[in-house]
């Protein structure tokens, strides 16, 4: 799954690099916030692909409309205990966010479940901060 912020303005009829993916995207200057955020909406619990990385004890939120399910508004918080998002009155999904790294793999960040060791197990290059 890629992630980019789309340039205001941006036409994709007048792109002078259509082959390349990223054109078009602004830098994101937080990947593994973003990345959190489509975990907690449950973008990233794929039945059957990523089972093994939510914990067997995980109550999922109930399916249905998300605004039903939604937590207190302030209460979601990133892996650092950071605000998930920016501003506390969003309500946060509840789905299972496990812990992210990036890591560089083809010279493009690349947020990746698992601790700092992910990368270096995956021999893929750790972005340094």
């Amino acid at each position: 799954m890629g992630a980019g912020i789309e340039e205001v303005g941006f036409d994709a009829k007048t792109n002078t690099t259509p082959g390349d993916p990223s054109s078009g995207l602004m830098q994101v200057s937080d990947p593994i916030n973003q990345c959190r955020r489509v975990w907690d909406m449950g973008g990233m619990i794929l039945k059957g692909i990523n089972d093994d990385l939510v914990p067997d004890d995980f109550v999922l939120p109930p399916p249905g409309v998300p605004a039903e399910h939604t937590s207190v508004p302030g209460t979601g918080k990133d892996q650092n205990g950071n605000p998930l998002y920016a501003d506390p009155n969003i309500r946060t999904f509840g789905n299972y966010i496990p812990f992210l790294t990036e890591c560089v793999v083809d010279g493009k960040v690349s947020v990746i479940p698992g601790t700092a060791e992910v990368c270096n197990e995956l021999g893929v290059p750790s972005l340094a901060l």
